[in-house]
């Protein structure tokens, strides 16, 4: 008997600490072309297989010597993709330049998001497993780690 109780002790202990644990998923794609090169890496944190978290970071480097001189139009027109983002509730939109770099960083806790945000980010249903996210992103070209 009192080794059952030690297993049981044992096997509840491990789930406290390990069963609900976070994962992170980091996935990122990259896209050159004569243009610019579009880097991509997104991160998505899961508990208990539901996506508690998301972040995405796009990086948007002009190559092209003729864009680089229209830098201001073509960045205008980038930031105007994410139009919005930064009302949904629970997102959070960040831009940064840096020479002809573009950073867009976009965080979402889906938690504090609104339906609204959720439907943007295809969460309506936030439960997944890491494996079938990970093979999602993997089917669209993005390379997992």
């Amino acid at each position: 008997m009192k080794k059952k109780v030690l297993f049981l002790i044992l096997v509840l202990g491990l789930c406290f600490t390990g069963c609900s644990k976070e994962k992170k998923l980091e996935c990122s794609s990259f896209d050159k072309s004569d243009l610019y090169y579009l880097d991509n890496i997104t991160t998505v944190t899961l508990k208990n297989d539901k996506i508690t978290k998301i972040k995405m970071e796009i990086y948007n480097t002009i190559n092209d010597k003729e864009l680089k001189k229209k830098k201001k139009t073509y960045f205008e027109k980038i930031r105007n993709l994410y139009d919005g983002y930064d009302d949904l509730t629970g997102v959070n939109v960040l831009y940064d330049e840096d020479g002809y770099t573009l950073s867009i960083v976009i965080e979402g806790n889906v938690s504090a998001m609104d339906d609204e945000a959720k439907k943007t980010f295809n969460l309506s249903d936030p439960k997944t497993t890491y494996d079938d996210l990970k093979k999602n992103f993997e089917d669209k070209g993005y390379i997992c780690k």
